[in-house]
Order: structure tokens, then sequence, then C-alpha cells
């Protein structure tokens, strides 16, 4: 006769893989935030990881409710990894949505979005943020949240975030 399994066997093994789910995901994490700034990126170009040091300062400046400036949190590296981990096609449409977010600052009379001023940044995110076209609007908000799944665990970040939550977050 096989071993039965009780629900109290079965909750426990969720327990457990839940806790080392989350530790799992706690080191892969860590080990975004200590990459070198040397080492080449595994995914992006370059000019792509630029191109989301340039929204990543706009979008998650630094001041007194955060700590951290989002240019100096590594997300270029954080998104290079994500991408890494995705398939096809997403991993693609995403590089080519940062290619469209650069070449559009043509219309406002800057060579790139790169080159636009942090101020001017912010200004362009707001606007569409708000777009009228929807698809463009979901694209760029989309891709403002998976960066701001990287910001917000960055180390500094999360500590700083811990004392609004009361679960241990950070």
């Amino acid at each position: 006769m096989g071993a039965k399994i009780s629900r109290r066997h079965l909750l426990a093994l969720s327990l457990a893989m839940g806790a080392a789910a989350t530790l799992g995901a706690g080191a892969t994490l860590i080990s975004w935030w200590k990459v070198s700034p040397d080492q080449p990126y595994a995914t992006l170009s370059t000019e792509e990881a630029a191109i989301i040091v340039a929204l990543a300062e706009a979008a998650f400046p630094g001041g007194n409710a955060s700590p951290l400036d989002g240019g100096d949190a590594h997300l270029d590296r954080f998104m290079d990894e994500l991408l890494t981990s995705m398939g096809e096609p997403n991993k693609s449409l995403l590089r080519v949505l940062l290619h469209a977010i650069d070449t559009t600052a043509i219309l406002n009379g800057v060579p790139t979005f790169r080159k636009m001023s942090v101020e001017q940044r912010q200004v362009q995110i707001n606007k569409w943020a708000n777009a009228k076209n929807h698809l463009w609007r979901s694209a760029i908000l989309s891709l403002i949240t998976l960066m701001g799944m990287g910001y917000t665990t960055h180390p500094t970040v999360a500590e700083r975030l811990s004392e609004y939550h009361m679960c241990g977050y950070g």
C-alpha cells in the first residue's frame, strides 16, 4: 500500500516550495546589482542600455521620497537579465520598443530621447502615459512597470520602502 499524502503534508510542501522560490528569486535579484559595469551585456546593445538608463532617470527621479535616482539603480543590468530570460518574440519586441522610444524624440526637435534633458524626458513620458493611442500608451507603461520591478527591488530602494510594509519587505 502506498503512502498517503495528507493535507498537512501538502501544506508543508507548499510552504517549503514557496520559501525556496523566494530565496532563489532573492539571490537572483542580488546578483543583478553586483554586475561589474565593465561586463558586456548579454542581450542589450550599449545603445539600448543607454536608452533604459535615460528612461530610468526620468521615470524614477531621486529625492526626498526616493533615496536613489533611477539612473544610478543599474536598471540597464536588470533589464538585460530580464530580456535574457525572455523568449521570442517578447525579447525582440521590447528591444524594438526601446529604439522607437529613442527615435520619437525627433518629433520634439531632438536627435534622440537620450539627448533630451531629464525634465524634457519626464514631460515626454507623461505625454506618452496619457497618449490617445492605447497601444503606445500600454507599451510605455508596461516597460516602465518592468523597470519599476527592478527599481523597487534594488537594495537601497527596498530598504527605504520597507518602512511602508509591515510584512518584512526590504
